[in-house]
C-alpha cells in the first residue's frame, strides 16, 4: 500500500492489520444524521425488482468514491492554483454482494484505470462479502404514478446544461423518442432549475421525457472539494441502473467534443485538471466495466463528440427551442447563484458558453442579465480569472493558425484518442479532431473581432478596463514595448515577465537525497513519482520537459527515459548515445536539479568505460 494517503471504510468495513480507524474516512449509507443519504426519485419496486446484485454494487460503490473524492482536498481554490497535492491516492475498503466478480482481475484492472485516468487519482480497493446488504428499494422515492411507465427508448444524462439540453432536444423533439433524463440534484438551486427546464422542455415533445432525479446528501465534513472529477461515475452508476430497468443496454452522455477531448487550455491545466468527464477513454472505460457487470455488451457513448458548444447551441434553437437557452445553467460555482445571475461570469465553463451563445444564431436568447460579469468587457480582478479567459483566448488563436500536423505537435495528447475512436484511422481521427477544433477557434476569434469592431472606440480612448476579455486578446506586442533601431518589436520587461510561465516544482520533503526518489515510465509521456509516502503521476510538461517550439517532449526527457531502460546507465556505447550526449546529460541534471529544487548533481561522476549513472531509480514498464 506504498504511497497510499486515504484509507476508506466503507458500510462497515475493517480497517486493515495494523491500521487504526480513527485513522480513516468513515462512510456508510443509511439515514442517519452522519450517514450519505442516496437517493433516487421516481423508479419503482417494479421496475428494479430484477436489478443484478452487481449493479447494486455499483451504485454503492460510486457513492463512496464520489463522496471520498469530495471530502479530501488537492490543496487549491481553484483549477490553475493548485500543487503537488493535486493528486490524491485512496484505498478503499468495501463490502459487497458479489466480492469474487469486483475482484477479478478484469473488473478491478478496467475500474482503477478508468477512474485514475478521471480524476488523476490513484486507487486501490479491496472488497469484502457483504453480511447485511440493503435492498435497492432502501435508496428508491417510490412514485406510484410511475408504474404506468412504458418501454423506453434512451437514457439520457441531463445535467440542465446546454449541451445535455442539446442532447434532450436532439432525442424527444427531433427524433422524437420516449427518453429517460437523469440528473444528479447537487443543491436546491439546480434541482430547482432542472425541474423547471424540463417543465418548459415538456412543451416540445411528442413524448413527455420520464425524469429520475438523484441526490447525495453528505455533511459539511464531506465537501472540501469541489472538483467533483467523479461525479460522471456517479452519474454513469445511477444511468446503467435505469437502462437496465428498461431492458436498455446504452447510455448516452451529451457533450460539445472540444470539452469531451480534454485538450489543456492554458500551460497550467494538464490532465486531469481539465474536466475528463466525458472523454473518448473515461467512457469506453464505463462501457467495458457495465459490460463485464451486466454480463452483456453495453455502449456508453457521446453523440455531440465532434460538434462544438456552438453547433450545439444552434442545434437547439433550430428545433424550435431557443427559448430554453437562457433558462439552461452551465455555471460550477453554484454556490454564487442567484436569482438574477445564474452565471457567474468567470469560470471555465461560463467563458465557454458565452463564447459559443454569442458565435450561435441565437446570441439574444443567452442575455447578458444572467451573467454577474460581462464576458467581454466585465473587469476581472483576481489573477486566476485574468489567467484563465486570456489562456481560452490565445489558445483559440494558436489553434486558428494550426494545420493538422501542428496541431497533433500543440497537443501531444491528441495522440492518445487514436486508441479510443475505433473504427476510424488515426488520420480519420486527426482530420476530425482539426475540423473541430478549427471551428471552435472560428467561433472564439469570430465573436472576439466583433466586440473588437463595436466597442472600437472604448478601445482607442481607453475606455475599457485592461483587465477584460477585449483588452486581453490583444497581442502582447501591441500593448507596450518598444523598437530597437532595426524596426523589431521588443516587448517591456512587464511584458516578457507574464509571458514566461512558471516552471513547475516538486513537494520534495527537506532533506530528501536522489536515491530516495523513484521515478516509474508509464507510457512515452507519463511517469508515477515516489518520494517516501508521496506520490504523484506527472507528464513531460509538468517536470519541465516539454519543446516549447512543437510541444513534444525534449531530448532531456527521452534520455530520462532512455536511462530508465538501461537501468540508470548510459554509456557511448549505448544504443541511445549520440554526438550531444554529454550536453543532453548536463541539461537533464538541470532540470531535475531545478524541478525537485535539489542542489546536488543526480548523476555520478562520469566514468571511462561505464559512463553515466543516475542517482536517483528508475524504472521503465516493460
Amino acid at each position: 500500500m506504498a504511497g497510499v494517503e486515504h484509507v476508506i471504510l466503507c458500510g462497515g468495513a475493517p480497517p486493515p492489520p495494523h491500521f487504526s480507524r480513527n485513522k480513516a474516512l468513515d462512510l456508510r449509507l443509511g439515514d442517519g444524521d452522519d450517514q450519505i443519504r442516496l437517493k433516487i426519485a421516481d423508479l419503482t419496486t417494479r421496475l428494479v425488482s430484477d436489478l443484478p446484485p452487481a449493479l447494486i454494487d455499483l451504485v454503492e460503490i460510486a457513492s463512496y468514491v464520489y463522496c471520498a473524492d469530495q471530502a479530501f482536498t488537492r490543496g487549491g481554490n481553484g483549477v490553475l492554483d493548485f500543487g503537488a497535492a493535486w493528486r490524491r491516492h485512496f484505498s478503499f475498503h468495501i463490502p459487497v454482494r458479489e466480492p469474487s466478480l469486483w475482484s477479478s482481475p478484469g473488473v478491478l484492472e478496467v475500474l482503477r484505470n478508468t477512474l485514475g485516468f478521471l480524476s488523476d487519482d490513484e486507487y486501490y480497493f479491496h472488497f469484502s462479502q457483504h453480511k447485511n446488504p440493503a435492498p435497492i428499494q432502501s435508496y428508491l422515492e417510490l412514485n406510484p404514478e410511475m408504474d404506468t411507465v412504458s418501454a423506453l427508448e434512451e437514457v439520457l444524462l441531463f445535467s440542465g446544461g446546454l449541451d445535455s439540453l442539446g442532447g434532450a432536444v436532439i432525442e424527444a423533439v427531433r427524433d422524437k423518442r420516449r427518453v429517460a433524463l437523469v440528473s444528479h440534484r447537487s443543491n436546491p438551486k439546480i434541482s430547482s432549475k432542472q425541474k423547471r427546464l424540463i417543465e418548459s422542455l415538456n412543451g416540445h415533445c411528442h413524448s413527455l421525457p420520464f425524469h429520475v432525479p438523484v441526490w447525495v446528501q453528505k455533511g459539511r465534513a464531506l465537501d472540501r472539494e469541489y472538483t467533483q472529477r467523479t461525479r460522471s461515475f456517479l452519474y454513469a452508476a445511477l444511468a446503467t441502473v435505469v437502462a437496465r430497468a428498461f431492458r436498455l443496454q446504452r447510455i448516452r452522455f451529451y457533450e460539445n467534443g472540444v470539452v469531451s477531448m480534454n485538450f489543456p487550455i492554458s500551460e497550467q491545466v494538464v490532465g486531469g485538471r481539465a474536466t475528463r468527464t466525458t472523454h473518448p477513454q473515461v467512457l469506453n472505460g464505463y462501457a467495458a466495466l457495465f459490460t463485464l457487470l451486466t454480463g452483456a455488451p453495453f455502449e456508453v457513448d457521446n453523440p455531440f463528440l465532434w460538434k462544438t458548444k456552438g453547433e450545439v447551441v444552434d442545434i437547439i434553437g433550430d428545433h424550435g427551442c431557443a427559448s430554453l437557452i437562457g433558462q439552461s445553467v452551465s455555471c460550477s460555482h453554484t454556490i454564487e447563484m442567484t436569482r438574477d445571475h445564474t452565471h457567474c461570469g468567470k469560470c471555465s465553463q461560463c467563458i465557454s458558453r458565452r463564447f459559443a451563445t454569442l458565435a450561435s444564431k441565437y446570441g439574444t436568447f443567452d442575455p447578458d442579465s444572467i451573467y454577474g460579469l460581462d464576458l467581454l468587457t466585465g473587469e476581472r480582478q483576481k489573477n486566476v480569472d485574468i489567467t484563465l479567459v486570456e489562456s481560452f483566448v490565445r489558445c483559440a488563436a494558436e489553434i486558428q493558425a494550426k494545420n493538422e500536423l501542428q496541431l497533433v505537435e500543440l497537443f501531444p495528447e491528441m495522440t492518445r484518442l487514436f486508441n479510443h475512436l475505433k473504427p476510424l484511422k488515426s488520420d480519420e481521427v486527426a482530420a476530425g479532431i482539426w475540423r473541430m477544433h478549427r471551428k471552435h477557434a472560428d467561433e472564439v476569434n469570430g465573436v472576439l473581432c466583433a466586440a473588437l469592431a463595436s466597442h472600437s472606440a472604448q478601445v482607442l480612448h481607453q475606455e475599457l478596463p485592461p483587465t477584460c476579455a477585449i483588452i486581453l486578446a490583444v497581442p502582447g506586442k501591441y500593448k507596450t514595448g518598444s523598437a530597437t533601431n532595426g524596426g523589431q518589436y521588443v516587448p517591456s520587461e512587464g511584458t516578457r515577465k507574464r509571458q514566461q510561465p512558471q516552471p513547475y516544482r516538486f513537494d520534495t520533503p527537506t532533506g530528501t537525497t536522489w536515491p530516495e526518489i523513484l521515478i516509474r515510465f508509464l507510457d512515452g509521456h507519463t511517469v508515477t513519482i515516489a518520494v517516501d509516502s508521496n506520490m504523484e503521476r506527472c507528464t513531460f510538461a509538468e517536470m519541465n520537459m516539454k519543446d516549447g517550439r512543437n510541444g513534444n517532449p525534449t531530448k532531456q526527457w527521452k534520455l530520462l527515459e532512455a536511462l530508465a531502460h538501461n537501468g540508470g546507465r548510459l554509456s557511448w556505447t549505448s544504443p541511445a548515445a549520440h554526438p550531444t550526449l554529454k550536453k543532453q546529460v548536463e541539461l537533464l541534471a538541470h532540470r531535475l536539479q531545478e524541478y525537485f529544487n535539489i542542489h546536488e548533481n543526480p548523476f555520478h561522476n562520469y566514468q571511462k568505460g561505464i559512463g553515466w549513472r543516475i542517482k536517483l531509480r528508475l524504472e521503465a514498464l516493460r
